[in-house]
């Protein structure tokens, strides 16, 4: 039976988003040879060669094409990203290309309403936004590209040795290279610091703390829709979301050898 191929098929198409797409064809080659060697399939009853060409455009298209909640993949998205790296075969030159493009196209503001969702529309068609709308874009444009990328939700710790941190979130992106794995991105810092968008291309400041990893995150157990994202806790009462959980988040730097 091909379903023998269920679960390959879904390691490949990790590679394809996380690692690299010589290594997902390599992957379904190897279970289609176990096919050849050990099923008979009968005369003409199935074309293994077609398989592995319909297995890897499935995955593939499991991958980058389709828009995955906010983070939409579309037309315009796939133009823009096209013309942008026009006669670019690099992917880090792509990525640097696309960096330049949001870092162009965006302006941080938070005036009005449809910002800080991650919106990839409404990023695309307004031009402005925080954090959230600037990442959206990019990871969209790499998705367009065939490049593998990823959106990073956590906070920085203020420069003092400890207290509370006050700033409720910062998001960043990442995407990956074959051979140089997972590079980071911060475009909204780099609208806001000129002098430094060489820097944060490829390089994030130290005090970050990373809550979680992705969109559309669906929770164990938990019986409403998928988050766009997650950076504080969550909760529900009789299977609804509860938003009136609240908390504290502090830190404090630990010296060599002290206990917490």
């Amino acid at each position: 039976s091909v379903r023998i191929l269920v679960l390959p098929a879904r390691v490949a198409s990790e590679l394809f988003r996380h690692f690299r797409r010589d290594l997902a064809e390599r992957l379904v080659d190897e279970q289609l040879q176990k096919l050849r060697i050990g099923v008979n399939f009968g005369a003409g009853a199935v074309d293994v060669e077609h398989l592995r060409a319909v297995l890897l455009e499935e995955i593939e298209h499991g991958v980058f094409a389709p828009s995955k909640g906010l983070v939409a993949v579309d037309d315009e998205i796939r133009r823009i990203a096209r013309e942008t790296t026009r006669g670019l075969e690099d992917p880090l030159e792509k990525a640097r290309a696309l960096y330049r493009y949001v870092l162009g196209h965006m302006s941080y503001d938070t005036s009005g309403k449809g910002w800080g969702r991650g919106d990839t529309v409404y990023a695309c068609k307004v031009g402005k936004g925080n954090c959230t709308d600037f990442h959206s874009l990019f990871i969209a444009l790499a998705l367009a590209e065939g490049i593998p990328a990823r959106f990073q939700m956590g906070y920085p710790l203020p420069e003092a040795a400890e207290g509370p941190v006050l700033k409720p979130y910062h998001c960043w992106a990442e995407f990956h290279v074959a051979g140089r794995g997972w590079i980071p991105v911060d475009i909204s810092e780099a609208w806001k610091q000129p002098a430094k968008a060489d820097y944060y291309f490829g390089n994030l400041d130290p005090n970050r703390v990373l809550v979680s990893t992705g969109r559309e995150i669906r929770i164990p157990g938990r019986s409403g829709p998928a988050l766009n994202y997650m950076i504080r806790p969550y909760a529900e009462t009789d299977g609804k979301p509860f938003y009136g959980v609240e908390f504290e988040r502090r830190y404090k730097n630990i010296k060599g050898g002290e206990k917490t």
